[in-house]
């Protein structure tokens, strides 16, 4: 149970972060995204989305996988079976 709520931790702190990852890049965007100096920020932009969105998901996929049930042994899948 306790590796389930630690999983549930890990889904809600990924999303809620690339909420916010999200809303300050738009924030940006709005702001400084066309000004003439913007295309050196892009340049530096594009790379490190490309990291934080792979990392926000590998961890999201952490605490999935945390969350699911253990699959069920053969043993488990032939008592029942047989009941």
């Amino acid at each position: 149970m306790r590796g389930r709520i630690t999983g549930l931790i890990l889904i809600v702190l990924s999303i809620s972060f690339s909420i916010v990852y999200a809303y300050s890049l738009l924030v940006w965007i709005l702001a400084y995204g066309r000004a003439p100096y913007a295309w050196t920020w892009w340049v530096v932009l594009i790379p490190v989305l490309i990291i934080v969105s792979f990392a926000i998901f590998f961890i999201a996929w952490i605490g999935w996988v945390m969350i699911k049930p253990k699959p069920k042994t053969i043993k488990e899948l032939m008592d029942s079976h047989e009941k």
